[in-house]
C-alpha cells in the first residue's frame, strides 16, 4: 500500500508541469475512488484505506482548486453512498466485534478481526468524515453551480429518504427518530453535509459564487427558501431542523445586506470553467426534487398543499410568507422541538449573532487534523460548530426587526409548557434588559392577540389546578375525619413530586402577565394614539376568550403596577433601567408635574 501511494504521488509531481496530463492523472487515477475502493464497502481487506485516504486529503488541502476543477465534487459525493449503506443484518455485530481499546483500521491479533475482515461501522463513519472534510475544503474557494449542486442533491435525496421512513414509523406508532442501519448512517452523513452548507452561508464576506450556485440550483430566492424549509427544517431530527433554521437566517441576512437578488440571478462567473455552464443547466433539475421532499410534508401536516409549491412563482420575494411557512412547519414538529431548535430560533431573532467569520476560519473550525490516520484532515463537529447549537444568555441582547418575533409569539400557545416557559422567560429578559427591544416587539401586529391567548390559557390552568387541589383536599379531609395534609405531606405520601407541573403553570402565568404589562406599559408611555389604541385592542380581546374579562382585569392590574413602579415617562425608564423603582417614579412624577405647570394651561401637555 505504501509503495503504491508513493508511486502515485511521484507520478503526479512528475506531471505537474503539463496541465492536461496532471488533470488526467488526478481524475482518472489518483482520485478514482471506484478503482481503489470499489463500489462495495463490505469487500474484504482494508489495507489501502489508512495509506491512500490521508494522501488524498493532503493533496486536496494543498491544491483544493486544482482537485476541484480536475476531479469535481460529484465524485466525492457519489462515493459517500457506498460508505453509508449498511448490511443491517450485520449492523449490531459490526459494532460489537471490535475490542474497545483497539484503534480503527487495526487488524492485528489483538483487534479481534482478521486481515480480511471488511470495514466496521465506525471505520465507515471515519471515511465519510475524511471525504466530507475534502468537500468542505474545496467548496470554501468556490460554490458555483457545478460545485454546489452535487451537495444539494445529496442532502435532498437523503432528507427525502429519512422523512419517508420517519413518517411511516410515526403512522405505525413507532418513534420516527429511532434510526438504525442504513437510515442512521445516511442521516449522520446528511447532518454533516448540511453543516458544511450552513458554514458556507454563514461566512462573511460570502463564499465566491455561492449565490450564483444557489440561484442556479433552486431557480431564484423563492426556490432557495423553499428548499431550505422542505429539506432541512421539515425534519424529525432536532439538530437537522436547527441547521435549517440557521441556514434560513443567514440566507435572509445576505438578502438584507443586498448580497443576493438581481446581481446574482442568472450570471455565471466568467472565470469559471466552461463545463460549469452545462452543469448549471443540469443543476436546475434540483427543484424537481423539492416536490418529492415536499410531498411527504402532507403526511406530517395531515394533508393540504405541498410546501414546495406554496411560495409564489413570481420573482417578488416576501419574508412574511417565509416566516408563515416556517410557523406551520414548527407547529407540525412542536412535539419534537428540542434545545437545538430553541437555540436556532434565538439565532434567528437576535441581532447579536456573535462575531462574523470568514470562510477560512469557519472551515478550519470543522476540518481538523486526522488523529486516526495521523495524517491528513477530517470533518469534526464536536468543537467550534457544536458550540453554536447551545443556548446563550440572552440578557442585554438586541432583537432584529423581523416577522420572526411575531411568528414565535404566535407559536407560543401550541408549545409544551416547558418550552412556553423558556420562551416567555427569554422575552422578559430581552425586553427588560434592552429598552430598544420593546419597540421592536410592539411593532408587530400579532403580539397582543398571541399573548392574550397565552395569558388566558395560563389563567385557565391555574384555576383548574386550584379546583383540582381543593377537591383533592376535600376528599382527603373527608377520609381523615377533618384534618388535611399540606402539599409537602401529600408529595411524600404519593412518593413523587406532583408540584412540578403546578410550579411550571404558575411560572407561565407570572411570566406571561409580566411580559404583557412590560409591552403594554411601553405603549402607554409613548402617549398619543398609540397608548389609546393599545388599551383598546387589549379591551377588545376580552371577547375572544371565555375568561376574557378576568384576563383583561389581570392585565390592567399588572399594567398599573408596571407604571407605578417604573414611571410613566419612557425616556426616564430607558435611561435609568437599573435605578431603583422609587427614584424612577419620583423623577417621572417631577417631569409630568413640570409639563402640566408649563403647558397645561395652554392645553398642550408634552407627552415626553
Amino acid at each position: 500500500g505504501n509503495r503504491l501511494v508513493d508511486a502515485l504521488v511521484e507520478l503526479r509531481l512528475a506531471s505537474e508541469h503539463y496541465a492536461v496530463l496532471e488533470t488526467t492523472i488526478l481524475s482518472r487515477l489518483i482520485f478514482n475512488f471506484s478503482l481503489w475502493f470499489g463500489n462495495d464497502a463490505f469487500q474484504p481487506g482494508i489495507s489501502l484505506y489508512p495509506t491512500l485516504l490521508p494522501t488524498l486529503s493532503l493533496v486536496t488541502t494543498a491544491y483544493p482548486e486544482k482537485v476541484r476543477d480536475s476531479v469535481g465534487i460529484r465524485q466525492f459525493i457519489e462515493i459517500l453512498k457506498v460508505f453509508t449503506d449498511v448490511d443491517e443484518s450485520e449492523f449490531n455485530k459490526s459494532h460489537m466485534c471490535r475490542e474497545p481499546a483497539t484503534e480503527l483500521f487495526d487488524r492485528s491479533s489483538t483487534s479481534g478481526l482478521s486481515s480480511k475482515s471488511p470495514l466496521t461501522i465506525l471505520e465507515q463513519r471515519h471515511i465519510v468524515d475524511v471525504i466530507l472534510g475534502m468537500v468542505a475544503t474545496m467548496l470554501r474557494f468556490s460554490a458555483a453551480p457545478a460545485h454546489l449542486s452535487p451537495l444539494l442533491n445529496y442532502i435532498s435525496f437523503n432528507a427525502d429518504y429519512d422523512l419517508e421512513n420517519g413518517t411511516a414509523a410515526s403512522k405505525s406508532g413507532q418513534n420516527p427518530n429511532a434510526r438504525f442501519g442504513t437510515r442512521l448512517e445516511r442521516h449522520m452523513a446528511t447532518v454533516k453535509a448540511s453543516t458544511i452548507l450552513c458554514v458556507l452561508l454563514k461566512a462573511r464576506p460570502p463564499v465566491p459564487n455561492i449565490h450564483q450556485g444557489l440561484n442556479a440550483c433552486c431557480d431564484g430566492s423563492n426556490g432557495i427558501v423553499s428548499w431550505i424549509l422542505c429539506t432541512l427544517v421539515n425534519s424529525f431530527d432536532d439538530e437537522m431542523r436547527s441547521i435549517g433554521i440557521r441556514c434560513l437566517a443567514d440566507y435572509l441576512d445576505s438578502i438584507e445586506c443586498k448580497m443576493d437578488l438581481s446581481s446574482f440571478s442568472d450570471k455565471v462567473d466568467a472565470a469559471s470553467e466552461p463545463k460549469e455552464l452545462c452543469a448549471a443547466s443540469n443543476a436546475r433539475k434540483l427543484p424537481l426534487s423539492l416536490g418529492s421532499v415536499g410531498k411527504s410534508l402532507t403526511n406530517v401536516m395531515g394533508g393540504g398543499q405541498v410546501l414546495s409549491n406554496a411560495l409564489p412563482t413570481s420573482k417578488k420575494f416576501g419574508t412574511d410568507i417565509v416566516y408563515k411557512l416556517l410557523w406551520h412547519l414548527l407547529k407540525c414538529h412542536r412535539a419534537r422541538m428540542g434545545g437545538k431548535t430553541h437555540a436556532a430560533l434565538l439565532y434567528l431573532v437576535l441581532e447579536d449573532r456573535g462575531l462574523k467569520y470568514n470562510v477560512e476560519s469557519l472551515v478550519k473550525g470543522i476540518v481538523v487534523p486526522d488523529t486516526i490516520f495521523h495524517a491528513g484532515y477530517k470533518l469534526c463537529l464536536k468543537h467550534d460548530y457544536r458550540s453554536l447549537l447551545t443556548v446563550e444568555n440572552v440578557t442585554g441582547k438586541r432583537l432584529r426587526r423581523s416577522a420572526a418575533i411575531n411568528m414565535i409569539l404566535r407559536l407560543l400557545k401550541f408549545l409544551s409548557d416547558d418550552w412556553k416557559e423558556k420562551w416567555l422567560l427569554n422575552f422578559v429578559k430581552l425586553t427588560s434588559t434592552c429598552p430598544g427591544n420593546k419597540s421592536i416587539v410592539v411593532e408587530g401586529s400579532d403580539w397582543q392577540p398571541a399573548l392574550f391567548h397565552v395569558v388566558s390559557e395560563a389563567v385557565e390552568q391555574v384555576n383548574s389546578t386550584y379546583c383540582t387541589g381543593s377537591a383533592a383536599d376535600a376528599r382527603e379531609q373527608k377520609k381523615t375525619g377533618g384534618s388535611t395534609m399540606n402539599q409537602q405531606d401529600r408529595t411524600c405520601a404519593s412518593g413523587q413530586d406532583v408540584s412540578q407541573d403546578h410550579l411550571r403553570v404558575q411560572a407561565i402565568y407570572n411570566l406571561s402577565l409580566k411580559l404583557y404589562s412590560i409591552l403594554l406599559g411601553h405603549c402607554f408611555r409613548q402617549g398619543d394614539e398609540q397608548s389609546i389604541s393599545a388599551l383598546e385592542q387589549a379591551a377588545s380581546l376580552e371577547r375572544v376568550c371565555m375568561n376574557g374579562k378576568e384576563v383583561f382585569c389581570l392585565i390592567l392590574n399588572h399594567l398599573v403596577f408596571e407604571l407605578t413602579s417604573k414611571g410613566t415617562v419612557d425616556c426616564i425608564n430607558a435611561r435609568n433601567e437599573s435605578r431603583e423603582m422609587t427614584s424612577l417614579l419620583k423623577e417621572s412624577a417631577r417631569i409630568v408635574t413640570e409639563a402640566i405647570l408649563a403647558k397645561g394651561a395652554a392645553g398642550a401637555i408634552d407627552t415626553t
